[in-house]
This record gives C-alpha cells, structure tokens and sequence, in this order.
C-alpha cells in the first residue's frame, strides 16, 4: 500500500531485500521462508533508488540541518485510559497522533481483537490521514499511509519469523525517513526496537472496553 503515483523500483526477493543492487524496491516475499499462503503472494512496498549521490547532494550532506526541536519530555512518561468503544479509543489515538513531528517509532501490543489496527486509524487521524485507508498489514507485512503531514509506516510482526525477517527488508531505514513507523505485535521483533519509542499496550477488559497504556520519552502522552 503507498501514495498513489508512486515510482516503483526494483523487484527482489524478500530473502535479498537489502542486498547490494537490491536495496529497497517492490520486495516480493513469494518463497520467503516462514510464510505460507496469501504471505506468498504478498509484497512490500517501499522506494529507495539504488544510485550514487551527485556531487551537490555529496556536499548538501555534509552541511548541518537543523533539526526539529522537541520539547523535553520525563524518561518513561506516561498514561493509562479506558476507553468505552472504538470511537474513544480511536480519538486517543487521534490526540497522540497531532503531537507526533517525526521521527517516531511506536511500538503495539495487545491479544487479537483488542484495537490495535483502530488505533492506527485513529492515529492516521491525528495526521490529517484518511483513516479509512488503514488495514491490517499481516499478510502483506508492510502498508504505507500518507496523511499529508508525516509517512505512516504500518507493519505487522504477527507471523515473522523473527526480527531478522524485519532487517532483511531494511527495518532500520524506514526509522531514518523522518516519518512515523508503527509495529503490530513488536515484542516479537524486541531485539531490533529503538530505545527510545513510544509503547502503546492495548488489554480487554470487557466486551467493548479496553486498558489503553501509552507510556513515552519522545512526547507527552497526556
């Protein structure tokens, strides 16, 4: 899933994301191993064009940039909500969402069926997005949304293999593109997280309520 008119690069497989020439282009995952089925068939989408800077860009590089202030927030600063419906969770989301400048990770927990795929939309939201245009990327790994403000790079860990699946596909990369990477299920690709990220723990405590926790060093998430 990406903005449409993008540019598509070069097709690799998923195993090969990442290797020289390879970079990152339409990554089709058919035979990657660990993945069955639809994940077969599945592909990521992200561009990076394989190419050398020209001798402008070289030295635009080396030149400082200024970088977009963030206000000082407590180590370990967080909240805890319970929210009534989709609605309430999906507008805390929208509310964490205007406060993210980019540059974020946030990391998803929570048992099937506690939201964790409605607080993406609510976040999209928040940006300016287009929440309709979210969906649960499990079988295709990655979707992109651009809500016009920041990139959302929404990924799934449910069915990887483990955190080596995400740096064969150049996870890291995607932390450095100044948007706002979102993870599913992240504790199954702990090992690779950003220290400094925002986790968001989703638990049920009933038929349409849920714990909501968020607790960050990047923003204020009350």
């Amino acid at each position: 899933m990406v903005a449409t008119g993008a540019p598509r690069a070069d097709v690799c497989g998923f195993r090969r994301a990442g290797a020289a020439g390879c970079g990152w282009g339409d990554v089709e995952r058919a035979g990657a191993g660990g993945y069955s089925g639809a994940m077969r068939q599945s592909r990521v989408v992200f561009m990076k064009f394989a190419r050398k800077p020209s001798a402008r860009r070289a030295a635009a590089r080396k030149r400082p940039t200024k970088r977009r202030s963030r206000a000082r927030v407590s180590r370990g600063a967080g909240m805890t909500r319970i929210s009534h419906g989709v609605r309430e969770t999906e507008a805390l989301a929208a509310g964490l969402g205007r406060k993210l400048v980019g540059g974020e990770c946030i990391a998803l927990e929570g048992e099937l069926g506690a939201g964790k795929t409605r607080f993406v939309r609510g976040l999209l939201h928040g940006l300016g997005g287009q929440p309709r245009s979210v969906s649960s990327p499990t079988f295709v790994l990655l979707n992109v949304y651009d809500s016009g403000r920041l990139t959302v790079y929404h990924l799934d860990a449910y069915r990887v293999g483990g955190a080596e699946d995400f740096e064969a596909i150049g996870f890291n990369e995607l932390l450095e593109q100044g948007g706002v990477v979102v993870i599913e299920w992240a504790s199954r690709v702990g090992r690779i997280l950003p220290e400094r990220r925002i986790d968001v723990k989703m638990e049920i405590t009933g038929g349409r309520t849920r714990r909501i926790s968020v607790k960050s060093d990047l923003v204020d998430p009350v």
